[in-house]
């Protein structure tokens, strides 16, 4: 889609200047390019206002007198006030109606001088003539990447431990868009060869945890080889980046329960992720907590919602 140049507020500079002499700052002659604002190497670069001629940044009581011979090593950007570039100048030669102020420059120079505050003197807006300028297409919004968390309930803690519930979420950096939860039948998952442990069982007897033993129980329960074909249907064909809580559980253990039933993986070991990592962080944001905890849908959705916010916070994209 093509950008509106009615957007346009500032002119973008990029002049290789061959004369840095040719200005004076502050009354004095600029001999090697040293006293005046916005040089970068060989290049003269500013932003200035279209409508009120305001050279952006101007240092304050600064004065300039600006007379630089640029011909055809130059660059010309119209932007929108947040600097994004919306259209670049097709000439070669310098838009004198935009860059010269007080003189002709005849396509070789940019001429002007700068008052105290930024303007530039004897400045007229110049009119924006829509076949001088390259408009530029917006680039097409990013794709986002798609995510899943994966979050087991269990009865043990070993790397074959007995698995009661899967939950799962799709989310991207937007956020949640789609969920999976589904019961397992322990005694079908025992016979498959996955174990349980008194420690576990004892700790899920705890009366902290009474609303997700409710929440549990309430879940119907299905053999261990239809959560997991289900599971994989929901996942889909593609390998996507994975999360766990833990890099040596949820996803360790999925991987043993698919291998006991006889099913393949539905994403490669390269795409495991370690959502534990990223929440240990230094800075991490704190994670807010919905639903039940311990009930593997509620928790899936708790994490994927405080990663989007850990990347968020951190500048990291996901």
């Amino acid at each position: 889609m093509k950008t509106d140049l009615s957007d346009a507020t500032h002119i973008e500079v990029e002049a290789e200047v061959r004369y840095w002499e040719d200005a004076c700052v502050n009354g004095l002659i600029d001999e090697d390019g040293s006293r005046i604002f916005g040089r970068e190497g060989d290049l003269w670069k500013v932003r200035i206002e279209l409508l009120d001629g305001i050279v952006e940044g101007w240092p304050a009581g600064e004065t300039a007198e600006i007379h630089y011979k640029v011909c055809d090593q130059g660059l010309y950007w119209l932007t929108d006030a947040s600097g994004k570039r919306l259209a670049k100048w097709r000439g070669h030669y310098v838009p004198g109606a935009f860059l010269c102020h007080g003189s002709e420059g005849f396509g070789d120079y940019i001429i002007m001088n700068v008052a105290i505050g930024g303007g530039i003197e004897g400045y007229r807006t110049p009119k924006i003539d829509p076949a001088q300028w390259e408009v530029l297409e917006d680039p097409a919004p990013a794709v986002l990447a798609t995510h899943v968390m994966n979050d087991i309930e269990t009865l043990g803690t070993g790397d074959d431990a007995l698995i009661t519930s899967i939950g799962a979420v799709k989310f991207n950096a937007n956020g949640i868009f789609d969920g999976f939860h589904m019961g397992v039948d322990p005694s079908d998952a025992q016979a498959m060869g996955l174990k349980l442990d008194a420690r576990t069982v004892f700790w899920w007897f705890d009366e902290e945890r009474a609303e997700a033993r409710r929440a549990l129980l309430a879940l119907e329960r299905h053999p261990l080889a239809v959560v997991l074909q289900r599971y994989r249907e929901w996942y889909g064909d593609e390998s996507l980046p994975t999360w766990g809580n833990g890099a040596s559980f949820d996803n360790v253990l999925m991987r043993s329960a698919f291998r006991a039933a006889g099913h393949l993986m539905p994403w490669d070991f390269r795409f495991d992720r370690c959502y534990r990592t990223m929440k240990s962080l230094p800075g991490a944001p704190r994670m807010v907590r919905d639903g039940v905890h311990h009930d593997a849908l509620d928790d899936a959705r708790s994490q994927a919602l405080h990663l989007i916010d850990i990347a968020k916070h951190m500048g990291v994209q996901l």
